[in-house]
């Protein structure tokens, strides 16, 4: 479920000590998710320190890669935006709020630029981010018998 903390804000499960496998010398953990939406393929990527630090974020479409962002060197390479129709996106808005101030203390040092796309370009309504935002949304809810969603709470006993 850690796909869904990563595009929404909310509370993490895991606490650090508890992100990698104890077995692990690695000093990251690995992410891949593929998705078929319509005949298309999207694969995201991401790598991180820990719960709250990213260190690398991938996007690809149909083998397109439409950005990678390499966040301890600050390299990020959004080439390929229009092959998702998000060429007007203001990617340098984007890499100035990684080096703010206003950032300070907020649940996620390095926003995930996919996150930060999501929210910030008109998509077209068939637009495959927009059917991953919805797909990824869902993911964590549970539809019962009479078809009423729930989304399951902290507190709450599940049985």
């Amino acid at each position: 479920m850690d796909i869904n903390t990563t595009l929404y804000l909310g509370f993490r499960m895991q606490a650090n000590e508890n992100f990698m496998n104890a077995d692990s010398d690695e000093s990251f953990a690995s992410f891949s998710y593929t998705f078929e939406f319509d005949d298309k393929e999207l694969i995201y990527k991401y790598e991180r320190y820990s719960v709250d630090t990213l260190k690398r974020e991938e996007l690809i479409i149909d083998n397109v890669t439409i950005f990678i962002c390499e966040f301890d060197d600050k390299n990020f390479n959004f080439g390929n935006l229009n092959f998702i129709n998000a060429e007007t996106a203001n990617t340098q808005r984007y890499v100035q709020s990684l080096e703010s101030d206003e950032m300070e203390g907020a649940i996620e040092m390095q926003l995930p630029f996919l996150r930060w796309l999501i929210h910030n370009v008109a998509f077209d309504n068939d637009s495959i981010l927009l059917k991953l935002d919805n797909y990824v949304q869902k993911m964590i809810m549970i539809i019962t018998g009479n078809n009423k969603r729930m989304i399951p709470m902290m507190n709450e006993r599940f049985y």
